[in-house]
């Protein structure tokens, strides 16, 4: 089975071959010259992404790329911008999997845009390498989760009656996913990365077991990313989509260096009730009401 790279892709590959300055490496692509945002100096490697990751990083060219600042006002703080960006990036330059699962909670719009018009375009080329498990997956379809030839996993979690037998049916996936990660060979496709989102519900009795690599994200509300970016929703898939190029040149040519850091969401998805993190604040405010 030979991967088949998007254009955004390809770029990478055209990147590496202008710093090489040859084109005899070995890859299976065709090389075409590198436009001039490659002439920049060599980009330095990632380290790998955990719970408490590393990260420095200047934000000044965000304002100046569209899909850059629809992932920075899809959080709800700078840091997990930043570490969304370096677990993209990381992803894109070595297409190492991260080891870890990617749990984004809140607006389903919201995690639809950034699933559907950011990662499918870049990474996905072809459907088979994109696997999709929500309700009608695990209701009506007899066939493993667990395949070959994925890239991406995206759980598209919603359990209202609490069934522990969907949850432990999702846990043995992802538990299945993690353990055949890390050999690196793209053809094999071990290194695939997973994405948990999840709307109103809460997804920790599907992800307990594999807690201690998931990093947890709490995602804004679509109207409230669109009137930060001053745009109507029937307008937002074309600024996204127009903008991928100058978005996979942040990916291909930004260094990224590190300081230690740990969102509160990890310790408050046990707790969520409809979508929202309890805070120490809202507790507070719910006491006081």
């Amino acid at each position: 089975n030979i991967f088949k790279p998007t254009e955004y892709i390809i770029k990478k590959f055209q990147y590496w071959a202008y710093l090489n300055s040859t084109q005899q490496a070995q890859y299976s692509y065709q090389y075409y010259q590198a436009p001039s945002v490659y002439q920049q100096p060599p980009i330095a490697p990632i380290p790998s992404i955990k719970n408490e990751f590393i990260l420095q990083l200047n934000l000044a060219y965000a304002d100046n790329n569209f899909i850059a600042a629809f992932l920075k006002n899809m959080f709800k703080n700078i840091n997990d911008f930043s570490l969304m960006l370096c677990w993209l990036k990381d992803y894109f330059l070595n297409f190492k999997s991260s080891k870890n699962v990617i749990v984004l909670i809140g607006d389903k719009r919201t995690t639809g845009y950034f699933i559907d018009h950011i990662i499918k375009p870049i990474f996905i080329q072809d459907e088979q390498y994109f696997s999709k498990i929500d309700d009608d997956f695990l209701s009506k379809n007899t066939a493993e989760i667990v395949q070959k030839n994925k890239l991406f996993y995206h759980f598209e979690y919603s359990n209202e009656k609490n069934n522990a037998t969907k949850d432990n049916k999702i846990s043995e996936a992802i538990i299945n996913i993690l353990e055949k990660q890390g050999n690196n060979n793209i053809e094999n496709f071990t290194d695939t990365e997973i994405i948990v989102t999840a709307d109103k519900d809460n997804p920790y009795g599907a992800l307990k077991d594999c807690y201690d690599r998931c990093l947890v994200f709490s995602v804004r509300n679509l109207d409230a990313i669109l009137n930060k970016l001053s745009i109507g929703r029937s307008s937002l898939a074309d600024y996204i989509k127009n903008d991928l190029h100058n978005f996979t040149n942040i990916l291909c040519t930004r260094h990224i260096a590190s300081e230690f850091y740990r969102n509160q969401e990890i310790d408050l998805l046990p707790y969520i009730k409809n979508g929202i993190f309890i805070t120490d604040d809202i507790n507070k405010a719910i006491s006081n009401f």
